[in-house]
């Protein structure tokens, strides 16, 4: 078990989770380009110098996590794999993983957030950058359990598109279904790939 965060690291935290709600409140209200990183800052009750503390840019606010989360997938995703779960299972357990980080914290900010990613024209391009490292995370844990290579692998290409395009289908879509969690959103998904598109005609 890992060390509890210090207070001071749990404060830090808090600050950083609650720039970023309100950064996304004022991205979806004025939209992304015309929300400067001042206006972030004071309706968040501090300086600009504080804002850049936290973030490099008022982009960074949208994906600041991503690479954590990411490096963490393919951590969960090679665990998996050396416990002897099947391949597609253990691809479709590590995105639920993934993903069900953003039940556990506001579920609106999570909604809001997925849906900028996926509409704003300013976030798309490194939004599709993340989607195309957590497939070749997914690759790379893939083929090292297998004994190949990403260039012979067709299967683990294969199957890491596939999982993650659902991912990607999750986020777009779940604006509609957000009653629902997103885990169970992507894992319903997930079945579906599993049990093969063409099963149903």
């Amino acid at each position: 078990m890992g060390e509890r965060p210090s207070l001071m690291e749990r404060r830090r935290q808090d600050s950083r989770d609650e720039i970023v709600a309100i950064a996304i409140g004022l991205f979806v209200r004025d939209g992304f380009e015309a929300t400067t990183v001042e206006a972030i800052a004071e309706a968040a009750g501090c300086s600009p110098r504080t804002f850049y503390r936290y973030f490099g840019s008022k982009e960074d606010v949208m994906f600041h996590d991503l690479p954590k989360v990411i490096a963490g997938f393919g951590a969960a995703l090679s665990a998996r794999l050396s416990a002897g779960l099947g391949e597609w299972v253990a691809v479709s357990e590590s995105l639920v993983e993934f993903i069900g980080r953003f039940d556990v914290t506001d579920q609106r900010t999570a909604v809001r957030r997925m849906d900028l990613w996926s509409h704003e024209p300013a976030l798309q391009a490194r939004y599709l950058q993340y989607i195309a490292q957590a497939e070749a995370v997914a690759v790379e844990a893939l083929c090292r359990h297998r004994g190949t290579s990403p260039a012979d692998d067709d299967l683990a290409q294969l199957m890491a598109v596939a999982a993650v395009g659902a991912y990607r289908i999750t986020v777009a879509t779940h604006r509609v279904r957000a009653s629902r969690k997103l885990g169970d959103h992507l894992r319903d998904s997930l079945a579906m790939l599993g049990a093969g598109l063409g099963s149903d005609g």
